[in-house]
């Protein structure tokens, strides 16, 4: 008598669907270097566990918040003293908000400074710049969604950046802009997230995974190791601790929360949120039309074309490429981090245009590296985003922390 067919039992079934959801994502092999923390250390991962909860607290909050000023603000006090785990909620997003900023912008920095660009990785290059975009303009909108002074004027001295364009521009922060951003916020920006996040990872499912060296595709590649048996309980282990690390800050920490907005008293000094803190602070040494048009938009268009350059090497490669790239990077951050801090001092002391310091500091100081370590292009244009990085990280710290009353520097919190 033929055998019949044989049946499956529930839970090898669940498995079964399990892997093969799992192979959408990953490979069912991979090289056994992928598995190295050092390679990526988790950070698109991280990424993506954040927005994840951002998703769910910011669906639970909307149970209780009112998009109209005085009622936006009373709902977010109804929201921390009259419901259950309400501090909590709100204490969950706002930390996982500002660590999503951190984290998918040193995801970026990852993949430029290991050369993953290159090849079929090029379009995904840019879907993932439009998403860290996305990122920072959905904490922008949600920044003022409490309504209190210290959101309503962040937001105010953003939007009055746009004065000092060369076009008839003029915003401000009232009842509707508080409904723009809530709409933009809870709808068009998750909705932007939903068709390209999935995109963003089935580009890098198609690329094979993380980009790796060719010495370690060759060492490794010979002998690949299950996907399921031993990337997916690493990440699942790391999405955990980073859960657990979020909900201990929501429980110890609370969401700040200050006054009702009031336009009519501005607090002294009135900052920009932290991620644009950097602007803020160029205003204070560039010519505003630098500050507020040019230098953004001569960021965006380098970030746009770095993949697209006719580069030597072409594939992904260890950390800051080479032994040279290694020495003229930390050279680069040194150096710009002086004259920056010298363009701050000597601004502050109203000695000329101190901006030059920068404006020729940093074209001299590129050349001066190429042609001292005979750098290849990819080495050249590493240099220049180092410094970059580090002249707007300085000048934001310099602006949160640093900046007292009438914008004056002071001794920070110490």
């Amino acid at each position: 008598m033929a055998p019949g067919p044989r049946k499956t039992s529930g839970s090898s079934f669940q498995r079964a669907t399990f892997a093969r959801l799992l192979y959408h994502l990953h490979p069912i092999k991979i090289p056994e270097a992928a598995l190295d923390l050092k390679r990526t250390f988790g950070l698109g991962g991280m990424s993506l566990v954040l927005i994840l909860l951002l998703a769910l607290s910011g669906s639970m909050m909307l149970f209780v918040y009112k998009p109209f000023p005085r009622e936006a603000y009373e709902s977010v006090v109804l929201l921390q003293e009259a419901y259950v785990f309400g501090r909590f909620v709100r204490a969950l997003h706002y930390f996982c908000a500002n660590l999503l900023v951190i984290t998918s912008a040193a995801h970026m920095l990852r993949v430029f400074f290991t050369q993953s660009f290159h090849g079929p990785r090029k379009s995904n290059w840019i879907i993932g710049l439009a998403l860290l975009l996305a990122v920072l303009f959905s904490c922008f909108t949600g920044y003022l969604l409490p309504w209190d002074q210290t959101a309503y004027w962040a937001v105010t001295v953003c939007l009055s950046m746009f004065e000092y364009l060369p076009v008839p521009v003029s915003l401000e922060t009232t009842l509707r802009t508080l409904q723009v951003f809530f709409t933009l916020h809870t709808t068009l920006i998750p909705i932007f997230f939903m068709v390209f996040l999935p995109l963003h990872f089935w580009k890098i499912r198609k690329a094979r995974g993380i980009g790796l060296p060719e010495e370690d595709k060759g060492s490794y590649g010979r002998s690949p190791v299950p996907a399921v048996d031993n990337l997916v309980p690493r990440e699942l282990t790391a999405g955990l601790l980073l859960i657990a690390l979020v909900m201990v800050l929501a429980a110890l920490f609370k969401a700040p929360l200050g006054g009702m907005a009031n336009p009519g008293l501005s607090p002294n000094p009135a900052k920009a949120p932290w991620y644009f803190m950097g602007f803020q602070e160029m205003l204070l040494h560039f010519p505003p039309v630098v500050a507020v048009l040019a230098a953004p938009l001569a960021l965006l268009i380098l970030f746009l074309t770095i993949p697209y350059l006719n580069y030597p090497v072409t594939s992904p490669c260890p950390w800051f490429i080479s032994g040279p790239g290694r020495i003229t990077g930390g050279i680069a951050f040194f150096a710009s981090l002086l004259l920056t801090l010298v363009m701050v001092v000597a601004g502050q002391g109203g000695t000329g245009p101190a901006w030059l310091v920068l404006v020729a500091g940093i074209p001299a100081l590129t050349i001066w590296l190429k042609t001292q370590f005979r750098l290849r292009l990819n080495e050249v244009i590493q240099t220049l985003v180092i410094q970059i990085v580090t002249i707007y990280l300085t000048l934001a710290l310099t602006g949160s922390i640093f900046r007292g009353e009438g914008m004056r520097l002071t001794g920070g919190p110490f």
